[in-house]
């Protein structure tokens, strides 16, 4: 089908201009609009063959949008593209029922974008049968769901365009249990590689904790943390992972589990010595040109203890490692706790030498009066930003403006979740210091992270 003239709709995000270099052609003309047109009901535009709509995920369901499409689609012939996040994507289908939808789902790569639309374009001509069962296919992380889902369900065609990652993990549960009609499920992980398995919380009880404990079943998993600038290893995020029968419990069933267990502080003090004693280990195997930092990560349930810090400093000392080489992870929800308590604990591992993250910035509701209250050295940015710089523009200049704040203060930026070389690119204009991601690796049995050490030195 020859395409004449395209129609780009930006409703409350910035303007690509990759996409409209890639929409531009000699072949046909693109008329771009933003919210103030969508507004405007005088706005009127004929002659379209195709629509395109660019929105953010608080923005999905938005009946302007419909509205403008309908006023410009009277006869509802012309195919419109939603490139948005995966939410409640059967409002399209009600509202515009008689239409052909494409749903391109974000963030992906411009790569990823140009091919779909690509698709999308050269078989606009290529019209389905309607009430067939088509396949849906959504990428959680590492995880596959195949999915076959009755198209008369949803009073619509759904043409699938999904092969990208989905990163909203409530909303993919809610869609593919809760919201769809489904015929098939199968679900396939590569993450870790190694088998999951989904418990009850009934397999999760002290009695369970405490056999995880005694049969050794509990591992440590590093995720490298890369210098933005020379690129080489500055250190591992230590991941608790629960091997139960040769496979792997994902760590979001099991964790909160063991917060909320009495067992807390013993697992934590085995995070602290198994990373403390790995860290030794490749301390004694390789020269090092400079400190190779490993991160663990405390709950909120370890700072009712006021002598945690010295605790803490025992077992590392133990296994000859020293502070400077540990960094204390911790989120928003060990200070709101005791602000007072916790302060005194991380002055505590201040003093000590530890150098404190503060983890997932830019979520909680306090994170700037953090900085100046409590001593931390490095501020880690929280994935819901990072992987949505490349699509949409607020995002980058919240984390550019971040990254800028943490400079100013002396203190060191960390980016969470980069998982493409659009992320890298960002990061590497406004000078961030290191990030960690499935862009450079997933986590990593000690193995592994020594292999890939092997390959930085």
């Amino acid at each position: 089908m020859d395409i004449k003239n395209l129609l780009l709709i930006n409703y409350y995000i910035g303007r690509d201009e990759n996409i409209e270099k890639f929409l531009s052609s000699e072949h046909h003309k693109l008329v771009t609009v933003n919210e103030k047109e969508i507004f405007d009901e005088t706005f009127e535009i004929s002659d379209v063959d195709l629509i395109l709509c660019r929105h953010r995920i608080d923005n999905l369901a938005n009946y302007d949008i419909i509205e403008l499409i309908k006023r410009i689609n009277i006869d509802n012939k012309i195919t419109v593209v939603f490139i948005s996040p995966l939410n409640n994507p059967e409002f399209y289908f009600k509202e515009l029922e008689s239409n052909i939808l494409y749903h391109i789902i974000t963030p992906c790569s411009n790569d990823y974008l140009k091919t779909s639309l690509e698709k999308i374009i050269n078989n606009l001509d290529k019209v389905e049968e309607k009430n067939t069962l088509h396949h849906l296919q959504l990428k959680y992380k590492a995880n596959e769901y195949n999915i076959n889902i009755s198209t008369d369900k949803l009073e619509n065609h759904l043409v699938s365009v999904v092969e990208n990652a989905v990163h909203q993990n409530k909303i993919l549960k809610n869609i593919v249990y809760n919201n769809m009609k489904i015929s098939n499920v199968s679900k396939y992980s590569d993450t870790l590689d190694d088998k999951y398995i989904s418990l009850t919380d009934s397999d999760f009880d002290m009695d369970s904790l405490q056999g995880a404990i005694d049969k050794n079943e509990l591992r440590l998993f590093y995720q490298p943390v890369i210098s933005v600038k020379e690129n080489t290893i500055y250190g591992f995020e230590a991941l608790i992972r629960w091997e139960k029968n040769n496979v792997i419990i994902p760590p979001d069933e099991f964790i909160v589990h063991i917060e909320n267990s009495p067992l807390i502080a013993r697992i934590g003090h085995w995070i602290a010595y198994e990373a403390s004693r790995q860290l030794k280990i490749w301390q004694e195997e390789f020269d090092f040109k400079r400190i190779l930092k490993i991160n663990i990560n405390l709950s909120p349930k370890q700072f009712g203890d006021p002598e945690l810090c010295e605790k803490i400093f025992k077992i590392i000392n133990k296994n000859g490692i020293l502070p400077d080489n540990i960094g204390i992870e911790i989120t928003e929800s060990v200070i709101m706790e005791d602000m007072e308590a916790a302060n005194n604990i991380l002055l505590q591992f201040k003093s000590r030498g530890f150098h404190l993250y503060m983890d997932d910035f830019g979520t909680g509701y306090s994170s700037l009066s953090y900085l100046l209250h409590f001593p931390f050295n490095v501020m880690k940015i929280d994935k819901s930003f990072v992987q949505w710089m490349h699509f949409d523009r607020e995002s980058e200049e919240i984390v550019r403006s971040i990254v800028a704040l943490a400079h100013n203060l002396n203190k060191i930026v960390v980016a969470e979740g980069v998982e493409l070389e659009e992320h890298l690119d960002i990061l590497k204009e406004i000078k961030c210091d290191y990030w960690q991601g499935y862009l450079r690796s997933k986590p990593l049995d000690s193995i592994s992270a020594r292999k890939m050490l092997l390959e930085f030195l």
